[in-house]
């Protein structure tokens, strides 16, 4: 059963193991030097315990295991809103659960009531792009990433959405 929460500084750690994992299930095509760059730089424990204080965190379960989460924010209202990071384990793709994470996020109050979001996704990455597509956002400005091996070779995408009126689908304001 799936199930949802939001994460508190208490499951930094969960966090942490649940990110790296889950970027590394994604971009398979980095170099193991590359990966650990990117934890050593941008995943680090310090970033993740920050973003649990800054940041909206909500955890994918499934029977308490986490599988996935998002990350949006921050919750400070005077700065532009941006969905951080949305991420879910191989195994549990295409069944619904990012959209889920995705509508939870659109319809939280930090969200719905900024008049813009933006979110960055990978190029390649066709599942997303069609998702966040699906609802509303829009290709705005494509970068390459540069890694120790070197730069990209396919680009990010920064994508962003004008706030509707309405909700998305399948509000639950209570995360």
């Amino acid at each position: 059963m799936i199930t949802y929460r939001p994460a508190t500084p208490a499951d930094h750690q969960t966090l942490l193991t649940l990110a790296r994992e889950t970027f590394a299930e994604t971009y398979t095509d980095l170099t193991p030097e590359d990966l650990d760059h990117h934890f050593n730089t941008t995943l680090t424990p310090e970033y993740i315990e920050s973003a649990l204080v800054q940041d909206h965190v909500i955890f994918a379960l499934d029977h308490e295991t986490p599988i996935g989460y998002i990350q949006f924010g921050p919750t400070d209202p005077n700065l532009s809103k941006n969905i951080h990071r949305i991420y879910l384990r191989k195994t549990h793709q295409r069944q619904g659960i990012g959209t889920h994470l995705l509508n939870l996020a659109l319809n939280h109050p930090i969200i719905i009531n900024a008049p813009e979001v933006s979110i960055d996704v990978w190029s390649e990455n066709t599942v997303a792009l069609r998702l966040y597509q699906s609802h509303g956002f829009k290709i705005t400005r494509e970068y390459f990433l540069t890694f120790p091996s070197g730069p990209s070779e396919t680009p990010d995408y920064f994508m962003t959405r004008k706030n509707p009126a309405q909700p998305s689908p399948n509000p639950e304001s209570s995360l």
